[in-house]
Parts: structure tokens; sequence; C-alpha cells
């Protein structure tokens, strides 16, 4: 007869979780720092604009506000990702992770097809992710992005393959899942320049840039959201190189 699974008390996988997470504490600290880095910016950013706004009175468009409330949601989730990390809540961050690609990718259609964007919300016709990113990329960068968001959807629903983690503690685990929230910071730190490029002072795109450059420094690929590259690259970049996005926004 089989003997009966000794089953972790969810006290006990937390608490296993927490030492995991103490013993890559440098990791947590980058992220950590981009996302202090970003918001420090931010609440430059917006000082100047609520001074520019007294002065000018000018009332931002439909799809740029929408941008702003989409790009404050992405910050949201990844100092929500950081909580999550810090209090031993691994697994669970992938929802947070989840949504952030599917801001970034919002993001880019709302960008790319401002029009649309404002009829999709005036109607209410609600269009999937999946819908966006075939008007984004082509036939081979949709794919394998399409591939890393089945990945998230997976651990994200209810199913054993998102629940299993919890239940088998590994340490390598850990990297795995802090690396694809690695992604998405880095990839909402290039839509924090996109989106506020016009505000920005050279000494602060130095400063994110610097930021960028210490997170590549800890993961072996980047994913590549943007649609309108005039290079086309592979989805993951072997050797992450700051130079394509620092042309963008010269």
């Amino acid at each position: 007869m089989d003997e009966p699974i000794n089953w972790m008390t969810l006290e006990q996988i937390r608490d296993e979780y927490v030492k995991i997470i103490q013993q890559n504490k440098d990791l947590i600290l980058e992220y950590k720092n981009a996302l202090d880095c970003m918001e420090e910016i931010s609440l430059e950013i917006n000082k100047k604009r609520s001074e520019d706004f007294k002065q000018d009175k000018e009332v931002d468009s439909f799809v740029k506000s929408l941008l702003g409330a989409r790009l404050i949601k992405l910050f949201s989730t990844a100092g929500a990702n950081y909580r999550l990390f810090t209090g031993g809540f691994i697994v669970e961050s992938y929802a947070n992770t989840r949504t952030s690609f599917e801001l970034i990718i919002s993001i880019y259609f709302d960008l790319k097809y401002p029009k649309k964007t404002e009829i999709i919300f005036k109607k209410e016709r609600p269009i999937s992710c999946q819908a966006m990113m075939d008007s984004l990329y082509d036939d081979s960068k949709n794919e394998t992005l399409m591939r890393l968001y089945s990945e998230l959807c997976h651990h994200t629903h209810s199913s054993i393959k998102s629940i299993s983690p919890i239940y088998d503690i590994q340490p390598d685990m850990l990297k795995d899942v802090f690396d694809v929230a690695m992604m998405m910071l880095y990839a909402t730190q290039i839509i924090f320049i996109e989106l506020q490029k016009e505000y920005l002072s050279d000494e602060q795109i130095t400063r994110l840039f610097s930021s960028m450059e210490s997170i590549l420094q800890n993961l072996y690929a980047v994913p590549d959201f943007i649609p309108d590259k005039i290079k086309s690259k592979i989805y993951f970049i072997d050797d992450p190189d700051l130079d394509e996005i620092k042309k963008r926004f010269d």
C-alpha cells in the first residue's frame, strides 16, 4: 500500500520560498533598484507636467490619457511582483507577469493604431491579446511571443501545471520565474521611455539606460516587443545590446 503523501501546509511552503528569496537577495535588489529608478523619474516628470498644465491648460487626447493609465497599471503590476517575491509568494507572481505582458502589447497597439483603439473603446468591443499581436507582428515574431504568452497563461490558470510548482519547491524555479518578471520589467523601461521621451532630460535617460544595462547583466535573453523595428531580430537575443534601443530615442 502506498504511503500517504505528507503535504506541507501553506505556511511551511511560504517559509521555504522565503529561504530561497533570501539566498537571491542580489536579484531582488536589482529588481527594486529598477523600480525605484522609474518611480523617481516619474515623480520628477509629473511635477514638470503639472507646472506645464497650469500654464497651458492643455488637455490630453483620449489615447494619450489611456496610455498614461496603462503605464500606471504597468508600474503597479511590477511593484506588486516585488511585494510577492519578498513575501515568499513566488509562483503567485505569474499572474502579475502575465498582466504586464498584456499591458505591453496593448500599449504598442494603442501607439500604432490610435484610431482603432478609440473606436474599440467607444463601441465597447474588446479585442484579445492574440488579435493585437496578430496586428503588430509578423508570423515568426508573433509565434515566438505567443509561446511565452501561452506559458504565462498555463502558469496563471487553475491547472495542474500552475499548482504543482507550489508543492514541488525547487531553488532553480525562482530564477526561472524571476527571469520572466525581469524581462517584463526591462520591456516596461522601454515603454516608459517611449511614452515619456518628450519630457525626459538627457540625464534622466542616462539613468534609465544605466538601470537597463544592470538588468541585462542578469538575463540570458530579452523579448523584443517593439513592432516597427527597422531590423528584424529573433525573439530571444542571445547577446542583448542596448544600441538598437538607444538609436530609437536619439
